[in-house]
């Protein structure tokens, strides 16, 4: 670079490009799906959807701050997106499940868990929308005994609460937007 930057402001100049690259496709998901919603239901757009909407924008700063921390911790680009590609998309739900059904704790650190409060409050809705009673949240814990013979299988899962799931969200944002930094600062521009 000709003029000399702080690294600092190269790195939260990348990351609020890529926000509102990110925040606009969000938008622009959401706008379809309230004319969608007006189309066919007419004007009455419930709350649970802005509360979605917000929820979804919060996870959105959490997995950019984590694929900016795994952009500074790899030297290859190529690297960074396939490992953040696949710890979003299949990684951090696998490790939820083997923590959640293998050891049988509430796998409170991982930002699929916490995220879980995206989809948690449209079901509460779609599920008073169909069924004509109001269901006021997923309840924290469950637990599903199944018998078959003489087997019994019990599975426990486990809930975010809208203020846990926030917080989870919010930390990651926080922890890896400062260690991706952190690293940034370190790396060598080629």
């Amino acid at each position: 670079m000709p003029n000399p930057i702080r690294r600092s402001s190269v790195y939260v100049g990348k990351f609020v490009a890529a926000l509102v690259a990110a925040s606009i496709v969000l938008v622009i998901f959401a706008a379809i799906t309230v004319v969608n919603q007006l189309y066919y239901f007419g004007p009455n757009v419930p709350v649970e959807f802005w509360e979605s909407a917000f929820f979804d924008w919060v996870y959105l700063l959490a997995a950019l701050g984590f694929t900016f921390f795994l952009s500074s911790a790899f030297k290859s680009g190529s690297y960074s997106i396939l490992v953040s590609a696949v710890f979003l998309l299949f990684g951090f739900t696998l490790i939820q499940m083997i923590i959640q059904d293998l050891v049988g704790i509430e796998p409170w650190f991982i930002l699929s868990y916490g995220s879980g409060i995206v989809g948690n409050v449209i079901y509460v809705w779609c599920a008073s929308m169909l069924t004509g009673f109001c269901i006021t949240g997923l309840p924290h814990m469950t637990t599903t005994t199944t018998t078959i013979g003489s087997n019994v299988t019990t599975v426990t899962s486990y809930n975010a609460g809208n203020a846990e799931g926030l917080v989870i969200m919010v930390a990651y944002l926080v922890v890896t937007g400062i260690l991706g930094l952190v690293l940034f600062e370190r790396k060598e521009f080629n």
